[in-house]
C-alpha cells in the first residue's frame, strides 16, 4: 500500500512538473514573440559628405555642377511587425561655391520605411518620401516640392544602440527663374553618404 501511495505521489510530483515547465517555456516564448512582433521605434542621427549634382548658377553663364559639401540628418522610424512603417526624416546642408557663396538646404518630411525584421546585429532599411525643401543661404531663397529616397545598412551592439550607413538622395523643385532654360527644370539634387548612430526604442 504505502509503495503504490508512492509511486502515485511520484508520478503527479513528475507530471506536475513537467506542466510546470511546460508553462514556464510557452510564457518565455510568448514574451520573446511579443518582444519582436510589437512595434520598433528608430531615432538616427548622421552626418556624412554630400554633393549637389544639379548646375548650380552665380550669373546666366557661370555654374557649378558635382559640387562637395557636407549633410546633418535626423531620422524617426516607426516600424511594426511586417517590416512595414512610417517615418520623418530632416536634413540640412551646407555647400560652398566660387566667388564665396555659401548656400544651405534644408528638407522636411514624411516617408514610407521597410526594414529588415530579424534579430540578427547586421539590419537593412530602404524608404521613399515627399516632403518640402528650401534653398538658402547666399542664393536665392527658394522652396518647393521635394522627394527624399534612402537605402541603408546598420550593425547593433546591443539592444538599443548601434551605427548605420545611409545612401540619400533628395530632389527639391521649384518655380522657374531667370538662369532656367527652356529644357531644364528649376531644382536641385544631391546625394549623400551619411554615417551615425542609431537608437532602438
Amino acid at each position: 500500500m504505502r509503495k503504490t501511495f508512492f509511486l502515485s505521489a511520484l508520478l503527479l510530483a513528475m507530471a506536475s512538473g513537467v506542466s510546470a515547465q511546460s508553462i514556464t517555456d510557452r510564457m518565455l516564448k510568448n514574451q520573446q514573440n511579443n518582444q519582436t512582433s510589437g512595434v520598433r521605434h528608430i531615432i538616427g542621427l548622421s552626418v556624412g559628405p554630400s554633393f549637389v549634382t544639379s548646375k548650380m548658377y552665380y550669373a546666366p553663364h557661370d555654374y557649378s555642377s558635382w559640387r562637395p559639401g557636407v549633410e546633418l540628418t535626423a531620422d524617426y522610424n516607426c516600424v511594426w511587425s511586417s517590416g512595414i512603417g512610417f517615418g520623418l526624416t530632416y536634413a540640412h546642408n551646407l555647400t560652398n561655391y566660387k566667388h564665396d557663396i555659401h548656400t544651405t538646404q534644408d528638407y522636411v518630411g514624411p516617408s514610407l520605411v521597410y526594414r529588415s525584421q530579424n534579430d540578427k546585429k547586421w539590419q537593412w532599411k530602404a524608404q521613399a518620401g515627399i516632403g518640402y525643401g528650401h534653398l538658402g543661404g547666399d542664393a536665392d531663397s527658394q522652396g518647393g516640392f521635394a522627394f527624399q529616397s534612402a537605402v541603408g545598412v546598420e550593425y547593433r551592439f546591443n539592444k538599443h544602440v548601434g551605427v548605420g550607413v545611409d545612401l540619400n538622395a533628395i530632389n527639391t523643385y521649384m518655380k522657374d527663374d531667370e538662369y532656367t532654360s527652356d529644357n531644364e527644370q528649376n531644382g536641385v539634387a544631391r546625394i549623400t553618404l551619411n554615417t551615425g548612430i542609431r537608437i532602438y526604442l
